[in-house]
C-alpha cells in the first residue's frame, strides 16, 4: 500500500474523526495511567506522552491495509486526554473534598 497521511483539517474531517469512541477511550485510559505513573504534579507530561502515542498510532496506520492515517484523528485523542484528566481530577477531588481544581 502506498504511504498516505491525510493532513486535512476541515470541519468535515474533524467531525468524521471526533466520534471515534475507541480513540477517546484508549487515550483516556492512557492519560489516567500516565497520571498515576508520573503523579499529579506532572499531568502535563502524561498528556504529552498520551498525545505522542496517538500520533504514533496514526503513523502506524500508514502501513496497514484498509486504514487511513489522518491528522484529524488526533482530535478524539485530545478529547480522550481531557476525559482522562477529568476522571483523575474527579477522583482527586472525591478523595480530598477541600482541594480545589488545579490545587
Amino acid at each position: 500500500k502506498p504511504y498516505y497521511f491525510s493532513f486535512d483539517m476541515s470541519w468535515d474531517a474533524i467531525l468524521f474523526s471526533a466520534f471515534k469512541p475507541l480513540h477517546i477511550l484508549g487515550c483516556a485510559v492512557l492519560m489516567v495511567a500516565g497520571v498515576l505513573a508520573y503523579k499529579w504534579k506532572r499531568w502535563w507530561l502524561a498528556a504529552l506522552l498520551t498525545m505522542a502515542v496517538g500520533l504514533s498510532w496514526e503513523i502506524a496506520q500508514t502501513t496497514v491495509s484498509g486504514h487511513h492515517a489522518r491528522i484529524a484523528d488526533l482530535v478524539p485523542d485530545f478529547l480522550g486526554v481531557v476525559l482522562g484528566w477529568l476522571i483523575v481530577e474527579g477522583i482527586r477531588h472525591a478523595m480530598m473534598p477541600d482541594d480545589y481544581l488545579f490545587g
